[in-house]
């Protein structure tokens, strides 16, 4: 505020004083009822307004969006966990304050990575408050599996299957939940049970195709199917039935979409395997066709070599 907007504001204040010692009874009283009503307002607008959690949420979100430019410090962050702390605080009865709360907690985690464990607080907190929704399960689910992403702990057997036990929750809350059988297979993937994986991916793509669960499908696929092939003579592994499936799925990604580059990897990594030059050669020079210049790239042409 400047000096001579300050100055104004002062003559103004006087005047009104002036006023109240020139004026009547009667304005006396007006201009007293005026000065308390208004400060009733000021006082009650700024009470609701202190116990009213969407203002903390709001002031959480408006953090984070300063640390994706590129604010970030401690303080900002702090701040950021505080606001969303004293929002569930003022409100702890309300899922929708703990699901949001959960939310920015799992965005935080990505500047600061013990922000994860206060998702998952808040997560089970929503649960309590709301056992029927399937989507926090969810979320839980996907964290537990996740963990080392998060550089807060490792992913043990243990922790996979309390992730799997929240998806099944998901899973029997939503008999329909795409999303969560797709999640269930990148859980039983990780422990290994290629035949309950596959099975999740297929009917997560019965509920709702899409590249990401395909190119999943073609991956669980491959795996089983090089986990029960035989050699032959020269070394050279044997193909089988999950092989042509998932070779399959991976050439019709293999042209365009998302998950495009993946499925040309996919695809060199398993006719390399398969012993079959021609063929690594064709999807090798397609892949190196779609690389950016790089580390990635120079890796690939060492591959084909």
């Amino acid at each position: 505020m400047s000096f001579k907007l300050k100055l104004a504001n002062i003559k103004y204040i006087f005047s009104d004083i002036n006023f109240f010692r020139r004026g009547s009874t009667t304005q006396r009283k007006i201009w007293l009822v005026s000065l308390v009503l208004g400060l009733i307002i000021g006082w009650s607008w700024f009470i609701l307004r202190i116990n009213n959690p969407n203002y903390y949420l709001k002031l959480a979100d408006k953090g984070l969006v300063e640390l994706k430019n590129g604010q970030k410090s401690p303080k900002v962050i702090g701040k950021i966990a505080s606001n969303i702390r004293q929002a569930v605080f003022l409100d702890a009865k309300n899922p929708a304050v703990a699901e949001t709360a959960a939310q920015m907690s799992e965005a935080l985690s990505a500047y600061d990575p013990l922000a994860i464990t206060s998702a998952m607080n808040y997560y089970d907190l929503e649960i309590s408050l709301m056992s029927a929704n399937p989507v926090p399960e969810l979320r839980l689910a996907h964290i537990k599996a996740n963990l080392k992403a998060y550089e807060i702990g490792t992913i043990e057997n243990s922790t996979l299957s309390q992730a799997l036990k929240h998806v099944d929750r998901a899973i029997s809350l939503d008999p329909k939940y795409a999303e969560a059988y797709f999640e269930k297979a990148l859980i039983l993937e990780k422990l290994e049970e290629y035949d309950l994986a596959i099975e999740a991916a297929r009917t997560s793509l019965v509920l709702a195709s899409s590249d990401r669960v395909n190119f999943t499908l073609a991956r669980l696929l491959f795996n089983r199917g090089f986990s029960r092939t035989g050699q032959k003579d020269q070394g050279v592994i044997t193909k089988n039935t999950d092989l042509v499936q998932a070779k399959m799925i991976l050439l019709s990604l293999a042209d365009q979409g998302a998950e495009q580059l993946n499925a040309l990897y996919l695809l060199v990594d398993m006719v390399s395997r398969l012993g079959d030059k021609k063929e690594m050669a064709l999807y090798g020079d397609k892949l190196l066709g779609k690389l950016p210049n790089g580390q990635q790239k120079e890796q690939v042409r060492n591959m084909l070599k």
